[in-house]
């Protein structure tokens, strides 16, 4: 059976820090997740596709790879890089109907995928695997929606849980530690040993329509800020879009988009 990625909280004592955050080993960079309708064969193939796209991308630090039309062959013989994969109810606490049962019931589709053969793709792809501990990801980015106004993202506000959920399942999606301040340390200038950090501003936008982001990060030893964003999405993929860009940074990948 595979193992289902944890999540963890710590709270550091003195530190104004919380880390939530999966540490990620060579198995783990090889899970991947889709949500699905029933478990038939051909829903399972196509949520399969999803989940590879999104190995490739964890186990590598490459989010160049999530549109890279080469993957294409790769992911239509998905099924033959699994290794086992287990399907969620995602209505578990729901009782079945005559109208909705196994068929049209949702499920999240968790698929292990053979090491070796991912490596092995990587390779024809002119890439490899980032095996390296992976820096925590520092976020400290202001949102502002018309109904709340302006407000930084914290580790435990009130105004910004759905955000804060939706970051994390960002940053455990591609393996990556997420570092968030609580709020009453919101606007502390500490750092976190060895971390990316990434600021910027998340806001709504009614002439998208969507949200759109800003995120940079701060040069290393005197090299230049880097910066990207995204407008028109959801604020569930701008965070994966401030992930992908954080990652390419880290392993010397192209920005997800310039």
């Amino acid at each position: 059976m595979i193992r289902r990625a944890s999540m963890l909280a710590l709270l550091f004592g003195l530190m104004p820090f919380v880390i939530a955050a999966q540490t990620p080993d060579g198995r783990t960079l090889c899970e991947g997740t889709a949500i699905v309708t029933g478990t038939r064969e051909d829903t399972r193939a196509e949520g399969l596709t999803h989940a590879l796209r999104d190995v490739l991308v964890k186990r590598s630090g490459d989010p160049g790879l999530l549109h890279d039309p080469r993957v294409d062959p790769m992911v239509a013989k998905a099924a033959d890089m699994v290794e086992d994969y287990l399907y969620l109810d995602r209505l578990s606490d729901q009782p079945r109907h005559d109208e909705q049962g196994t068929r049209d019931r949702p499920y999240t589709l968790i698929a292990r995928f053979s090491p070796e053969k991912i490596d092995a793709a990587l390779a024809e792809l002119g890439d490899k695997p980032w095996l390296d501990a992976r820096p925590p990801l520092l976020v400290r980015i202001e949102i502002t929606d018309s109904k709340r106004g302006r407000y930084p993202l914290t580790a435990d506000g009130d105004d910004d849980e759905r955000h804060r959920q939706a970051l994390l399942a960002a940053a455990l999606r591609y393996g990556m530690h997420l570092v968030l301040v609580p709020k009453n340390r919101a606007n502390d200038a500490a750092a976190v040993p060895d971390a990316l950090t990434v600021t910027g501003t998340l806001r709504w936008s009614d002439a998208d329509p969507g949200w759109a982001g800003t995120w940079h990060v701060a040069g290393q030893r005197g090299s230049e800020t880097r910066s990207w964003g995204i407008a028109g999405v959801s604020f569930d993929e701008a965070y994966r879009d401030l992930v992908w860009g954080a990652m390419a940074i880290a392993t010397g990948h192209a920005l997800p988009r310039p």
